[in-house]
C-alpha cells in the first residue's frame, strides 16, 4: 500500500507536529563519519592538512556561526542542512541550518583566517525578471529568498581587494537553488566561468614537480591503522530503553572498528522506527578510544500519522479510488510494543488493526491480536464464462505468534475467528451469513533496494489459511498463495521477474476469500473483480528505464518501461491449462514521487482490448 513520504506527529509537549525537513541525512551522515575518522582526535580546525571552517546559521537568533572546533562531520553536515530539505543539526548547544542562509560568501572568514589571496566563486543566482505578474506562493517564497541572499552577497563582495580573484558561474534560468539534481550542468557552468579567469589564475601557477608533491601530500590517505574500541555509549534516548539499543549492536568493546559491521549495527537501531537519525563519533581520551552511538529520536512522537492516495483510472469511464490513513502509536512498554491501523476508505472499505508485542529487548520473538474488517459491494466473478456478484462484508480477529528472521524477513503462525455476510446479487438474489474460523501461515522475506521500481533485491510472501470446524467455521476450506519479485539492473536499466501462484487445493473457496488477478502488472489491462477463482497463474518480466538522478526537494525519479505478461485464474484444476493462460502487455512512463509511484500507459491483454490508463499509489 502506497503511502505519502511525509510523516506527521503528535505529542503532548508539541502537539500535532512535522518533521523539520524531509531528509535526515542518515545515509550522508554515516559517510561523512567514515571519510573523517582520521580526524577524530583533531579539536581545533587549524590543525587539519588544510584549515577549515564551518558556516552554519543559528536558527534560534539568525546569526551566522562560524565553526572552528569540535566534531568535524557534525560541523559539515551542520554547515550543508539545506532549509526544509535537510533537517536542522544539533550542535555545541545550538541548533543550525545551512550558512548560506545569513552568509552565503563568507570573505570576512577567510579574511580572519590571513588569507594573502582569495579566490571567491558566487554561485548566487541573479534576480532577473519576473515572468509573470501573478505568481504561486512557491515562486513569492523562492523571489522573497533570493532577494535577501542578493543584498546579503552584494555586501560581502565589497570586501574582495585588487588581488582577489572573483568567479561568477551563469547559473540565472539554468541552476536554482533547489537544483539537486542538476550536478552536470553546474560543473559545467563553474568550469566555463573559472576558464574565463584563466589569466588571473595562472598567476598563482606553481612548477609541476613541486605541485605534485604538494598534492601528493594533501591528498595521501591517512592511515589510522586498526582502531580498537574501548567503550561503548548511547546518547539522545528519552522513550526508547537503553538495553533495546544495546540488543541491536553486535559491536563490543575490545573489538578493532569495522565500518561495515558498525553500518549494520546502525540500520538495526535505526529500523526501530523512533529514530530520525542514528549516527556515531569516535572520542579519544589519552589511551581510550569511545564509541559514542547517538540516536535522536522523532521530536513529533509517538503518535505518528501517515496518509496515502490510491488512483486507477482507465480513461473508458471505470476506475478505483482508495483513501488510506495510517496511524501508528509506538513504545506503549518497555519491550517496544506498537499498535498501527491502516483506514482504507473507496472502493472498498477496510480497517486493518494490529498490535505488535516483542517478547524481548531483541524484538526477535513477538506476537499481538489483529483485527480486519472489509466491506466490499462490488465483488465479482468472471471466469470460464461463469458470472457471479455480491456485496460482502467480513470481519476476523486474529492472533499471531512469530519470529523476526534478522532484516530481511518474518515467520508468523495463527489462528483467526469471524463472521462474513453475503448479499448476492447475481445469478438470482440471496443472502448468506458464515461463521469464519481457521489457521493462518505467513513467511515473508523482502531484500528489495526500494519498494517500487526496485533495482535489485528479492521479495516474496507464502501465505496459507486453513479454514477449519474445530474453530466454528460452516465450512472448510485451504487456501495457499505464492508471490515473488526477483529485481536485476544493470546501468539504467532494471528488469523485475514477477510470478503469482494460488490454489485452493480442491476445497473451494469463498468469493471473499478467492484469487484475482486483475490491474498494472498483476494482468494489465483487466479491471478489479474482472478475474477471480479458484485456482491462479501468472508470470511477467517488467522492464524500466531510469530516464534521471534527481534528489530534489520531491524526489521526483522518471521512469520508462513495459510488461509482458502472461496469466489466468480458473474454476477447478481441469482447466488449467498453458493454452487457457491470457497474454497481456504494457507500456508506461512512471515516476517515483513523493506521493508514491505514479504511472501513464497503454496497456493490451486478451480479451480485455486495449486500454489507456493512469495510476497512483497501488490498488488492491
Amino acid at each position: 500500500m502506497a503511502l505519502f513520504k511525509l510523516e506527521a506527529g503528535y505529542n503532548k509537549e508539541r502537539g500535532l507536529s512535522i518533521p523539520a525537513g524531509i531528509v535526515a541525512g542518515q545515509k550522508l551522515n554515516f559517510i561523512l563519519r567514515s571519510m573523517l575518522l582520521h580526524t577524530a582526535p583533531i579539536d581545533s580546525f587549524d590543525d587539519l592538512a588544510i584549515p577549515f571552517r564551518a558556516i552554519a546559521t543559528d536558527l534560534d537568533s539568525g546569526e551566522a556561526v562560524v565553526i572552528d572546533h569540535g566534531d568535524l562531520p557534525g560541523a559539515i553536515r551542520a554547515s550543508m542542512a539545506f532549509p526544509v530539505m535537510f533537517t536542522p543539526v544539533k550542535y555545541d548547544g545550538k541548533l543550525l541550518i545551512d550558512g548560506g542562509v545569513v552568509r552565503n560568501l563568507p570573505l570576512d572568514v577567510a579574511l580572519e583566517m590571513g588569507a594573502e589571496r582569495i579566490i571567491a566563486v558566487d554561485v548566487g543566482s541573479g534576480l532577473g525578471a519576473m515572468k509573470n505578474d501573478s505568481p504561486s506562493a512557491m515562486q513569492v517564497l523562492r523571489r522573497t529568498s533570493s532577494i535577501q541572499t542578493k543584498t546579503v552577497r552584494e555586501d560581502v563582495l565589497e570586501m574582495l581587494r585588487e588581488q582577489d580573484i572573483l568567479i561568477r558561474p551563469e547559473l540565472d534560468g539554468v541552476v536554482t537553488f533547489a537544483d539537486f539534481d542538476a550536478v552536470e550542468p553546474a560543473i559545467a557552468l563553474g568550469r566555463e566561468a573559472a576558464m574565463a579567469e584563466q589569466e588571473r589564475l595562472s598567476e598563482l601557477a606553481v612548477a609541476a614537480d613541486p605541485y605534485g608533491a604538494f598534492l601528493q601530500r594533501q591528498r595521501a590517505g591517512v592511515d589510522v591503522g586498526p582502531l580498537l574500541i574501548n567503550e561503548i555509549t548511547i546518547e539522545g534516548l528519552k522513550r526508547v530503553p537503553e538495553a533495546r539499543i544495546l540488543r541491536r549492536i553486535r559491536t563490543r568493546p575490545g573489538d578493532a572498528l569495522d565500518l561495515d559491521a558498525l553500518h549494520e549495527d546502525l540500520e538495526r537501531v535505526y529500523l526501530i522506527g523512533e529514530f530520525e537519525t542514528v549516527e556515531f563519533r569516535l572520542e579519544s581520551e589519552a589511551d581510550l578510544t569511545r564509541l559514542v552511538i547517538s540516536a535522536q529520536e522523532k521530536s513529533w512522537g509517538p503518535w505518528y500519522f501517515r496518509a496515502g492516495l490510491a488512483l486507477e483510472a482507465n480513461f473508458s469511464g471505470t476506475g478505483e479510488f482508495l483513501l488510506n490513513v495510517l496511524v501508528r502509536r509506538a513504545e506503549l512498554n518497555h519491550l517496544g510494543a506498537e499498535w498501527r491501523t491502516l483506514i482504507s476508505v473507496g472502493s472498498e472499505d477496510t480497517i486493518l488493526s494490529d498490535f505488535y508485542q516483542p517478547l524481548s529487548q531483541a524484538g526477535t520473538w513477538f506476537f499481538g491480536p489483529r483485527l480486519y474488517l472489509n466491506q466490499d459491494d462490488d465483488e465479482r466473478l468472471i471466469a470460464q464464462d461463469q458470472q457471479f456478484l455480491a456485496e460482502t462484508r467480513v470481519g476476523e480477529l486474529k492472533l499471531h505468534f512469530g519470529r523476526a528472521l534478522g532484516q530481511w524477513g518474518e515467520v508468523r503462525l495463527g489462528a483467526y475467528v469471524g463472521k462474513a455476510d453475503i448479499d448476492v446479487v447475481l445469478p438470482e438474489r440471496s443472502e448468506q451469513r458464515e461463521t469464519l474460523g481457521g489457521y493462518e501461515f505467513r513467511f515473508s522475506v523482502d531484500r528489495l533496494d526500494q519498494a517500487f521500481f526496485p533495482r535489485s533485491g528479492t521479495w516474496f510472501l507464502l501465505h496459507g489459511r486453513a479454514s477449519s470446524e474445530q474453530l466454528g467455521a460452516d465450512q472448510e476450506y485451504q487456501r495457499l498463495a505464492f508471490d515473488f519479485n526477483q529485481a536485476l539492473s544493470s546501468g539504467k536499466n532494471s528488469f523485475v521477474l514477477r510470478i503469482r501462484l494460488g490454489s485452493d487445493f480442491g476445497s473451494d473457496l469463498p468469493i471473499y476469500d478467492d484469487f484475482e488477478l486483475v490491474g498494472f502488472l498483476k494482468l494489465s489491462g483487466y479491471r478489479r473483480n474482472e478475474l477471480r477463482g479458484q485456482r491462479l497463474g501468472y508470470g511477467a518480466l517488467v522492464y524500466y528505464r531510469r530516464l534521471n538522478q534527481s534528489e530534489g526537494l520531491l524526489g521526483m525519479n522518471y521512469y520508462l518501461g513495459g510488461s509482458l505478461e502472461a496469466g489466468n485464474v480458473w474454476l477447478d484444476g481441469d482447466a488449467l491449462t498453458i493454452e487457457s493462460l491470457r497474454p497481456a502487455g504494457s507500456i508506461f512512463l512512471g515516476a517515483d514521487s513523493v506521493f508514491g509511484p505514479i504511472y501513464l500507459g497503454v496497456a493490451k491483454a486478451e480479451g480485455a482490448g486495449t486500454t489507456a490508463y493512469l495510476q497512483m499509489g497501488r490498488i488492491f
